[in-house]
């Protein structure tokens, strides 16, 4: 391994700097590094004769001031996941074209970092479809992500028996999307700060069976949520049933489109259109 010869800096100085990124260069002005995930990056730096060059480069590492790299999926990994796993802070997962299914396609997990993952040409021709992923969601935000984490430009459909998106102790950013289709909500929120813009929400469902139907597209518990330009359309809460001999007990649908349980909601030039929640005595 070289290291750079920098006037003001010992070998020694660099026991700070991970052991799995390289450090190489000449006049201590042009550095490189070469992260885990193989790619290079350049950046010019300036040693002070006063702060210890080690110091100085781990910050420059953990801030995320290098360059951001655009990762292109299937053409550098071959799914979702595995793009989001090769990046860093910074970077751009960007989507071609495609229905995604399978594994590494579904319950997408940013693992904390702010990753912009966004499709190449929108929702119309770019879709997550998780038929036959029962309990598994599309996206699953629960690591502390916050508004640097994006989630833009996907449909994401047919989940079944999980919200489409999860979002738990979290606050990304959900932008330009389309969740239609998805039994059991698009997007369930606990303790999260979520802001979601230019969305569609149509046609999604939660029925209770033996509670309460709560939410058809959204259930919010504990978050603050700001909702810009979004549309919900045709999407239903039905509560359930529970039948004994001599009666029928009969349990709510609340809220078509939103449920929000000690919650904060914020909505701007949203429209609402054929949003319902009955119970199921009612719909018989």
């Amino acid at each position: 391994m070289s290291y750079p010869q920098f006037p003001d800096c010992d070998i020694g100085d660099f026991s700070y700097i991970p052991p799995d990124i390289l450090l190489s260069g000449g006049n201590g002005r042009l550095t490189v590094l070469t992260l885990p995930t193989g790619r290079s990056r350049m950046f010019r730096l300036k040693i002070s004769r006063y702060l210890g060059c080690a110091i100085l480069l781990c910050a420059l590492f953990e801030s995320g001031s290098l360059n951001a790299t655009t990762i292109h999926v299937p053409a550098d990994q071959p799914t979702i996941q595995a793009g989001i796993d090769a990046a860093v802070p910074g970077d751009t997962v960007l989507v071609a074209d495609g229905t995604y299914t399978g594994p590494g396609n579904r319950d997408i997990d940013f693992h904390g970092k702010g990753v912009y993952l966004k499709s190449e040409n929108g929702p119309d021709v770019t879709i997550i479809d998780l038929a036959g992923a029962r309990t598994l969601p599309g996206v699953n935000f629960h690591s502390g992500e916050d508004s640097t984490a994006v989630l833009d430009g996907f449909a994401i459909q047919n989940a079944t028996g999980s919200a489409a998106m999860i979002c738990s102790g979290a606050s990304p950013s959900v932008i330009n999307c389309y969740f239609s289709d998805n039994i059991g909500r698009a997007i369930k929120t606990f303790q999260s700060s979520l802001k979601i813009t230019n969305t569609v929400f149509q046609r999604n469902s939660f029925n209770g069976i033996e509670r309460d139907g709560l939410g058809g597209a959204m259930h919010l518990s504990f978050s603050d949520v700001t909702l810009s330009e979004c549309r919900f359309i045709d999407n239903f809460a039905r509560g359930g049933i529970i039948c004994f001999p001599l009666f029928c007990f009969d349990f709510a649908g609340i809220g078509g489109a939103i449920y929000a349980r000690r919650s904060s909601l914020r909505s701007t030039k949203c429209t609402f259109e054929r949003n319902v929640a009955e119970s199921r005595i009612e719909s018989a």
